[in-house]
């Protein structure tokens, strides 16, 4: 299953909330350690199921009962008394969730914006927050239980493709019976090839490329690798603005780069707090990091973030540009070899796991699953690159900065959320335009203000991805 469609997102997080809703029924009277669901648009691909008991019985009998209900879900809703209730309620539900997401603090929307602009499919919560509302307003509650019912089944009689992770204390013996009992209760798609690879028959996604051609401010099409989106602060109680200043790299299956772009977070963050916080007083929030994970569908990314309560967004990213150059000028061109050591130590201390449960080890195991890269030893195989005298040094890693943030082809990304409070920014940007800024570092960056904008482009390419 693959979120091509905002409404597909739509119905399968209903369907996921009735099955919830149904076996917390069944729950209530039984003996039980926990179990939960998850479900992501932005990151899966299909329905995630997290079912976690504290002994072999316990885990067995929830996967039972979860796959039970999870499969079975339209003859609950067929024999419900009350589904108009039922139906009105998790609407209601799904509606204020992600409505919520809107008014999260202003970094957070920062950070959906920036999934909505470089990954699709990605449906941001105010599209599915317009979707829900259609539901409420257009459908009565006989036509949505009629199309729920009719998406279940298509989807459970095209077959399911299964990937799975066991985790714990478990035997092997155990692990084919839950396997056994699972195929039991699940249409699992048969290839006719023979072809049983799970990656090879699933689709990928697709994460923009912000080295893209364009036509801007009505001149010839060149290209461009510098963007500013523009928007508003969601939360209209919020007075903060906030830029995030996202440079993009490649895939973190490039182990060396990952390496890298982590060290350089680890040698940028001190500063910025102490350049953009502490000396120019610009927002309570000042902060640089590296993005290497799914939720940037493991492309690489160092973020350098500012939030402001009197300052405005255009402002912000004028002084986080300023930033990137005076820290290679007065902090990395001058950088001693033991202060680099320093940095690789307490990068290495950093990417150390030090799992304080089993579901954080989880956690990180079913991430590179899901991302089809079986990175099992990152930590590992990064501090072996963060080591290597040849391949991580000092001069290596300024020419890494000259390259991948100063120069002319780096590519960046920033997000400017302004508060309503602030005037700076006006109602539609309209066309593609450069940014009107006297600094040709700044003036470099191409404004635009629709978050699917940069994806439409006929010139638009992706990095595929899972």
């Amino acid at each position: 299953l693959l979120y091509s469609e905002v409404s597909h997102a739509t119905w399968t997080e209903l369907w996921l909330r009735l099955v919830a809703y149904y076996a917390s029924q069944w729950y209530a009277f039984a003996e039980h350690a926990g179990y939960a669901f998850k479900l992501s648009p932005a990151q899966a691909q299909g329905i995630q199921v997290e079912i976690s008991g504290v002994n072999r019985q316990y885990l067995q009998a929830f996967m039972r009962q979860m796959l039970h209900y999870l499969m079975q879900v339209s003859d609950y809703i067929l024999r419900d008394a009350e589904i108009a209730q039922t139906i009105a309620t998790q609407l209601s539900a799904m509606y204020d969730a992600h409505a919520q997401y809107e008014y999260d603090w202003v970094w957070h929307q920062s950070s959906y914006k920036l999934y909505d602009i470089t990954q699709r499919p990605y449906y941001s919560h105010r599209s599915l927050l317009d979707t829900i509302a259609q539901l409420q307003r257009r459908y009565s509650i006989a036509e949505i239980v009629q199309n729920l019912n009719t998406f279940i089944a298509d989807i459970q009689a095209n077959g399911l493709q299964l990937e799975a992770l066991f985790h714990g204390n478990l035997y092997a013996a155990d692990v084919e019976l839950f396997v056994t009992e699972i195929e039991q209760q699940i249409n699992i798609r048969s290839d006719d090839d023979d072809d049983n690879d799970f990656v090879s028959n699933i689709e990928q996604r697709r994460h923009l490329n912000l080295e893209i051609a364009a036509a801007v401010n009505d001149s010839s099409t060149r290209m461009h690798h510098k963007w500013i989106y523009r928007g508003w602060n969601g939360n209209t109680d919020d007075i903060n603005d906030v830029t995030a200043f996202n440079v993009q790299f490649s895939s973190n299956a490039d182990h060396l780069q990952t390496s890298q772009v982590l060290l350089l977070a680890q040698m940028m963050q001190n500063e910025a707090f102490n350049v953009l916080r502490t000396q120019e007083a610009l927002g309570y929030v000042a902060s640089a990091f590296s993005r290497t994970d799914q939720r940037t569908n493991d492309i690489n990314y160092l973020e350098i973030l500012v939030v402001s309560g009197h300052y405005p967004a255009q402002y912000l990213h004028e002084r986080i540009v300023n930033f990137t150059h005076y820290f290679y000028d007065a902090f990395l061109s001058s950088m001693q070899q033991s202060s680099f050591e320093s940095y690789i130590n307490a990068t290495i201390s950093a990417i150390d796991p030090n799992y304080l449960s089993l579901s954080e080890e989880t956690d990180f195991l079913w991430q590179q699953i899901t991302n089809h890269q079986y990175f099992f030893n990152r930590t590992q195989e990064l501090k072996h690159w963060l080591l290597s005298k040849e391949e991580v040094t000092l001069s290596g890693m300024k020419q890494f900065y000259m390259q991948h943030v100063l120069s002319e082809q780096s590519k960046c990304l920033s997000v400017q959320l302004y508060s309503n409070r602030s005037m700076e920014l006006q109602s539609d940007v309209g066309k593609l335009s450069t940014s009107n800024d006297d600094d040709d570092d700044v003036a470099n960056f191409v404004a635009f203000n629709d978050t699917k904008e940069l994806q439409l482009l006929s010139t638009a390419s992706f990095f595929n991805v899972y």
